[in-house]
């Protein structure tokens, strides 16, 4: 496949990067599907330039009038969604329904995050005497929005329409994993009518995102992906106090059966937590903690038999797979050393991983680690599941707290007092009760503590780390201004 002419979108025409040549591959089939370079730094500084640029006019845009061109954005998803889903799962492996309920969230997240902005930063005010004080929402600047590849469309969706909303300037780096979609999606949002520089793409590698991180023009990033990265980007800014940065990281999550009484209800949603999209959710259930009952043997021995049924496949195979590949070849070294890991560390082999010939296909290892001679505190984004054996809940608890992330929890129990135990326990910002791990609301905060987020949680949060409030307090003339102090005889 020949390498694009254009790949980038910079003030308003597309440009060919100056960087290393890089590729996505179809992880179904290993085939190249996409072919560019990545941007370097002075197409950073064009794109930041432009920007900057754009900014005042469009933070001075009357509220509608941003909302409606966004409304744009919403027909042009509405009209171009089963397109953008295809690409999608040929890009991530993901099978179509996953996709198209991707698709369906990002037509969603428009109106969702109007409805965030509206009722967590609205425009206050309250009389001091004579005087008016006003609390408004000014937007920070312009913002750089780096995205994973998992969810390639909604995730930095969900972070570019509030920074938008709000009356930033974004640019967008897709992961060098998804960058197609990343492609698709901005020529949805050029259509829309934007401002020139109000939206740019830069494709690209870590390098990429690591000048557009360093850049003294960029005024915040929006960041989603691996604890690793997000630490880096951490450390890159620990002296540039005056730069918002939200990070949506990674997981170690638990999910603790302490009693169930539907079996096959109880199974499904295991299998939900830990294995949808091939485990490469962030809050994919890494560690399945049980109670050890006669009851929970029982429903043990059953998963054990019901995740051969699991099917993977193609994303368009009919019938549709439950689950698709891993990202890359590389995600499937990892994932067979991290089961051997396991292994090494004492942990028992109860369901190992399978490949295929063709692809980078995963199938669902289950390894049980009652027994292990260390704690292993990675996450590995597939689908394996640790398992562990305990003889309460407190002590169910406390190997849920041992990780140093904190994203997402579940707990199964028909106990209501158990679970409001947990829910104050627990360390995770996301702690569900008899539901899986994963299928986070739109509506509700997602992130969490220690290794998964900086405590500037996404999702309906987002609209808090897309502007910041300002104070005012308001006279219509200086004579209003009457207030007389000791001392001061004037």
């Amino acid at each position: 496949m020949a390498r694009p002419k254009h790949m980038n979108w910079i003030n308003g025409h597309w440009k060919e990067g100056e960087g290393p040549v890089f590729q996505s591959i179809n992880p179904s089939n290993e085939r190249i599907i996409w072919e560019g370079r990545s941007a370097r730094d002075s197409a950073i500084q064009t794109a930041i330039v432009a920007a900057k640029k754009a900014l005042n006019n469009w933070m001075k845009m009357p509220f509608n009038s941003r909302i409606a061109r966004l409304d744009n954005i919403r027909e042009q998803l509405v009209e171009k969604k089963d397109d953008l889903a295809t690409l999608i799962s040929k890009e991530t492996g993901k099978p179509m329904w996953e996709s198209q309920k991707e698709c369906a969230g990002m037509i969603n997240k428009i109106q969702v995050s109007i409805d965030a902005f509206t009722m967590r930063c609205p425009t206050m005010e309250h009389p001091i005497g004579s005087a008016m004080n006003r609390t408004y929402y000014k937007p920070h600047g312009v913002l750089a929005v780096i995205g994973p590849f998992n969810f390639p469309g909604h995730l930095p969706f969900g972070q570019i329409i509030p920074a938008l909303l709000a009356g930033n300037t974004v640019l967008f780096k897709p992961s060098d994993k998804t960058p197609f979609v990343g492609e698709m999606l901005t020529k949805l949002i050029e259509q829309a009518d934007l401002p020139v520089g109000t939206f740019q793409l830069l494709q690209g590698d870590a390098q990429t995102g690591s000048e557009m991180v360093g850049h003294p023009g960029i005024d915040g990033i929006l960041f989603t992906g691996s604890a690793k990265v997000g630490r880096a980007i951490q450390s890159q800014l620990r002296q540039k106090v005056g730069k918002i940065v939200a990070l949506e990281m990674g997981g170690n999550n638990p999910l603790i059966i302490e009693s169930v009484s539907h079996q096959i209800q109880a199974i499904k949603a295991i299998i939900q937590s830990a294995f949808i999209t091939s485990g490469q959710r962030c809050s994919c259930a890494r560690r399945l903690i049980m109670m050890d009952t006669k009851q929970n043997r029982a429903l043990f021995d059953e998963l054990i038999k019901q995740i051969p049924n699991i099917k993977m496949g193609t994303p368009f195979d009919s019938p549709e797979p439950f689950m698709g590949p891993l990202i890359s070849k590389q995600a499937q070294e990892h994932a067979f050393q991290f089961q051997s890991l396991c292994q090494s560390n004492g942990g028992t082999l109860i369901k190992s991983i399978q490949v295929s010939s063709s692809g980078f296909f995963c199938s669902p290892a289950l390894i049980d680690m009652t027994h292990s001679q260390a704690f292993i505190d990675d996450e590995c984004f597939a689908p394996i599941l640790q398992m562990t054996w305990v003889n309460s809940f407190e002590d169910a608890i406390e190997q849920a707290n041992r990780t140093d992330y904190g994203l997402s929890a579940s707990i199964f129990t028909e106990n209501r007092d158990i679970f409001y135990d947990g829910l104050h326990a627990i360390r995770a910002g996301i702690i569900n009760w008899n539901a899986p791990t994963t299928g986070a609301s739109s509506r509700a905060p997602f992130g969490g503590w220690g290794r998964s987020g900086n405590f500037r949680p996404g999702g309906f949060f987002t609209a808090d780390s897309s502007c910041y409030p300002v104070a005012s307090t308001q006279n219509k003339s200086l004579t209003d201004y009457t207030i007389d102090l000791p001392g001061l005889e004037i």
